[in-house]
């Protein structure tokens, strides 16, 4: 066999290899809602669960690691509460604004497999306004944790025709729908924002 033969063979493999293993992107959208741990949350706004959305974009390093950036948006809406006065006062706005910094572990060994386990840990950045009726709007941020495990259901093989042509005109290899629960850690003297949210979405591998 000569050297010539064998660089051929060589180049083939690692082509081959590289097709398999290809890093590559991944876009997410989800929604669901968010259950805050603050006890006194449902005394302001009537229970503790609001609705919660959120995009993610992250970088696969190999079939089972990736790292992702992942913003979100969660608003609620209360009543203020004046406590030298034991009353509720005027109507209240509460928004978050998340950012998480992840690394996430899938359970992931075959490009079509079609269904995907897979647990995550970040460090987060979380915004956050306040809108009471009448007075300032109170701001600031926080910096917390993020833990998040889910599983990943592929879509292709149930509908064909739509994954050939998103994978032809767009480059989207894989596309899958996900239900995900995410507990984040946030407390300090000021605000405790911590709590668990729950999220279905879709993710698209590119």
């Amino acid at each position: 066999m000569n050297t010539k033969y064998l660089i051929i063979c060589f180049l083939l493999l690692a082509q081959a290899v590289s097709a398999e293993e290809t890093t590559n992107w991944s876009f997410e959208i989800k929604g669901g809602h968010f259950e805050s741990a603050e006890a006194q949350w449902a005394d302001f706004y009537g229970n503790n669960r609001f609705p919660a959305y959120g995009v993610g974009l992250a970088y696969r390093l190999n079939r089972q690691f990736e790292i992702g950036l992942e913003a979100g948006y969660l608003r609620d809406e209360g009543r203020g509460f004046a406590p030298l006065h034991g009353i509720t006062t005027g109507d209240v706005k509460y928004r978050l604004y998340p950012v998480h910094l992840s690394v996430t572990a899938l359970g992931k060994f075959s490009q079509n497999q079609w269904l995907v386990p897979y647990l995550g840990l970040g460090i987060s950045r979380y915004s956050y306004d306040i809108e009471t009726e009448q007075q300032s709007t109170i701001t600031g941020a926080l910096n917390g944790h993020q833990y998040r495990g889910g599983v990943q259901l592929l879509l292709d093989s149930l509908e064909k025709s739509a994954a050939y042509h998103l994978d032809r005109n767009f480059g989207i290899v894989n596309t899958y729908f996900f239900l995900e629960a995410q507990r984040l850690e946030v407390n300090s003297e000021d605000a405790d924002l911590s709590g668990t949210a729950y999220l279905g979405g879709i993710r698209f591998e590119y």
